[in-house]
């Protein structure tokens, strides 16, 4: 506030100019920040948690849906192979052997009217054989399953390679029924073939071994 005199010489008071005032905001503090980041943090890693373990179980649903659905071709392709099981008694090449080979490993040797464009037969009989056996082709103990197929008559192409039909059998194991038990080697004699023949698979997946189990009948039918 400042003086000053008028022209008779009266004290006169002058107001000094009001200085604005600036209002303080509200602010966070360090605390309340390092909190809020925290919180955060949590939440983010609980979304990221819920996504990976969704993620994780929706691979190990696709390829364990890849797994029952190459099972179910394998196991309709064998069956209907089993189920077309040819017999002649007059044909000394039929056959009907399974089990275990000399090596330990699982075989099936059958002859059935179930024949595929691979066998090159004209009169609708071939020999199929299944075979696994280690995997040259991996550097780790998985096994392959080899399929044969060539004309009943033709023992030139019984030499003739198959072709690689999975690599993801971890086990095979055959089982036949002669009527009375359950046997673990069946061998083709006189022309006897058993009456039911079990099959069993697992399947090798990266998360797990998926066991897959079915037996087929054997068509009381023969050629004469």
């Amino acid at each position: 506030m400042s003086t000053g005199k008028n022209r008779s010489g009266a004290t006169i008071a002058a107001e000094a100019p009001a200085i604005p005032t600036v209002a303080t905001q509200p602010g966070f503090t360090l605390v309340e920040v390092l909190v809020a980041v925290s919180i955060l943090s949590l939440l983010l890693l609980a979304i990221y948690g819920v996504f990976t373990t969704v993620n994780k179980t929706d691979q190990r649903l696709q390829t364990s849906s890849a797994s029952y659905h190459q099972a179910r071709i394998l196991f309709d392709r064998i069956g209907r192979e089993i189920r077309g099981a040819y017999r002649d008694a007059a044909a000394q090449e039929v056959r009907f052997r399974g089990g275990v080979d000399n090596q330990g490993y699982p075989f099936l040797t059958l002859t059935t009217t179930a024949v595929t464009p691979q066998g090159r037969t004209h009169d609708g009989v071939a020999v199929v054989h299944y075979q696994l056996q280690p995997d040259p082709e991996s550097k780790s103990d998985r096994k392959v399953l080899i399929r044969q197929e060539y004309p009943l008559r033709d023992i030139e192409e019984e030499n003739r390679p198959g072709y690689r039909l999975t690599t993801d059998v971890a086990e095979m194991q055959l089982r036949f029924f002669d009527g009375s038990q359950w046997l673990e080697q069946w061998e083709n004699e006189q022309g006897r073939r058993p009456l039911m023949v079990e099959l069993s698979l697992v399947l090798s997946t990266p998360e797990a071994l998926i066991p897959f189990r079915s037996a087929f009948e054997v068509p009381a039918i023969q050629v004469r």
